[in-house]
């Protein structure tokens, strides 16, 4: 399976676009805006480019808050080429061009990437919450906000957020093993239902091995809904499949 394509259907996912006023928070008493809901569904125009491949798109995304991420991509005229679904401890690919498809856990993932990557971590990259869950020790306060550094294991991540919305602006993760890292960067932020969501989102992975040193993705979504009923998540491997 190439791993360029599917970095960019991990990293392709929700959120949508409109204006809001968010008072300033009193910096003594900083709270980050997180991101909380049961369903959610959303469309996405994507852009992917590792150096060697060029590749632009439509997603159409499903998630249920810490249980399932699901994508369906469509390139153009309608036509679907890949299906994704991601849960806690797994990661299920369908190539529909050529008929094949992928299971795999998280352990293979990380492998693969030389990176950490889990669940947990793709669901919060895609909201833009933080990695781990926050606590005020490695909280620094600067004149238009606040740095925050945490550690899981063997990976570094500074976060940087906003003052006067409380909202994860970027952060960079390093994997201390390899040097390898993910930065995003968030912006266009815009009120879905009662959550406040980034529009837009810039992913870039560096690795420092394989034929694609630096990988770069953008996603900017056109339309989400956060659901109060259950949502449908399709992913049935036809028999005629056969596996990487």
């Amino acid at each position: 399976m190439n791993k360029g394509f599917l970095l960019l259907l991990l990293f392709s996912f929700l959120l949508i676009s409109c204006n809001r006023n968010i008072a300033k928070l009193d910096k003594k008493d900083l709270i980050i805006d997180e991101i909380s809901f049961d369903y959610m569904s959303a469309r996405t125009k994507i852009k992917y480019d590792d150096g060697q491949k060029d590749i632009a798109g439509t997603a159409n995304i499903r998630m249920a808050y810490d249980s399932l991420i699901w994508m369906s991509i469509t390139p153009g005229l309608g036509v679907e080429v890949a299906r994704i679904m991601l849960t806690p401890d797994s990661v299920f690919f369908m190539d529909r061009i050529n008929k094949k498809y992928k299971i795999m856990g998280f352990e293979e993932l990380q492998k693969s990437y030389q990176f950490e990557l889990d669940f947990n971590m793709i669901q919060a990259v895609i909201l833009g919450n933080l990695i781990l869950p926050y606590s005020r020790q490695g909280l620094k306060k600067h004149p238009d906000g606040y740095s925050y550094q945490q550690k899981s294991q063997d990976i570094v991540i500074n976060s940087f957020i906003d003052q006067a919305s409380g909202k994860l602006e970027r952060f960079d993760a390093t994997d201390l093993r390899n040097d390898n890292s993910i930065s995003v960067n968030y912006g266009d932020f815009t009120l879905v239902g009662e959550e406040t969501l980034p529009y837009k989102i810039e992913a870039n992975f560096q690795t420092n091995s394989g034929p694609s040193s630096r990988t770069n993705v953008e996603i900017g979504y056109t339309k989400a809904e956060i659901e109060e009923q259950s949502l449908n998540f399709p992913f049935s491997i036809p028999a005629r499949y056969t596996s990487y």
